[in-house]
């Protein structure tokens, strides 16, 4: 995949500077961008197939919706390689829509349970810093604060539609993106 992805990268970095589009010294700059903005592409459109695969696209958008929301500030994982990072994830939204289905096993007390102790742990470990950047205090307070509005939002969302549906299978899903939110971040702080 990263042959592609260099080539096409560079196809497109190209085109934009024979337009005029961007400077010589803004390409750089672009090659990463337009790289990272493909390699996205690839992932999501890995991600719907594995879920139209699944028939769970609807458990996908929620899981995936919610995985998104948090990680944003959480941080967590990062594998080494590209092709790691493709596949730990592909494995990581499998087992999310793997999970979809215990909704049918779990009371509500239940998902209302590890919600809590998912969202306790996350705001623990928030941020899980990379390898590559080490945040300064106020960074690391800066995404604390906003885990806990995040959460908070989440939360009042999630009450909304557990009482509006009085079903437990949207919270349910729900509560599976923030936990698969939960171990990353877990999984991140045991590999520093």
């Amino acid at each position: 995949m990263k042959g592609i992805v260099h080539k096409l990268t560079d196809k497109i970095v190209s085109c934009l500077l024979a337009d005029k589009a961007i400077d010589d010294t803004e390409a750089e700059a672009y090659k990463f961008g337009v790289e990272v903005m493909l390699l996205k592409a690839a992932h999501i459109s890995t991600y719907m197939l594995i879920a139209a695969v699944m028939k769970k696209i609807p458990e996908f958008l929620i899981i995936f919706g919610i995985l998104s929301f948090f990680r944003r500030n959480t941080g967590g994982f990062h594998a080494k390689t590209r092709m790691g990072c493709y596949v730990f994830s592909c494995t990581a939204i499998t087992a999310g829509l793997f999970l979809a289905d215990g909704f049918r096993y779990v009371l509500p007390w239940q998902v209302h349970l590890f919600l809590a102790a998912g969202i306790c742990l996350m705001w623990r470990l928030t941020p899980v810093e990379h390898q590559n950047r080490k945040l300064d205090q106020e960074e690391v307070l800066f995404f604390k604060r906003r885990q806990i509005w995040d959460s908070i939002i989440f939360f009042i969302l999630y009450i909304t539609i557990w009482a509006a549906a009085g079903d437990i299978r949207l919270p349910y899903f729900m509560t599976v993106g923030m936990g698969l939110n939960t171990v990353l971040a877990v999984l991140g702080k045991l590999g520093q």
